[in-house]
């Protein structure tokens, strides 16, 4: 790869993760159904986690 490339590759990716850095400092999330989640693993019966995708991307780390 030319140097010119691995430039603007270290460049996005360094964007990237200024980016990231922003979204979660100023983004807030809010957790529902807790009462639910207690009573399935009580159940012992197999959980299925489901999120929307998109705006949401980022919390899927925290």
């Amino acid at each position: 790869m030319s140097s010119s490339a691995d430039f603007w590759h270290r460049l996005e990716g360094t964007f990237l993760y200024y980016y990231y850095r922003l979204v979660m400092a100023t983004a807030r999330f809010e957790v529902e159904g807790l009462d639910n989640l207690a009573q399935v693993q009580a159940s012992g019966r197999p959980i299925i986690w489901g999120l929307w995708h998109g705006i949401n991307m980022p919390y899927m780390l925290y």
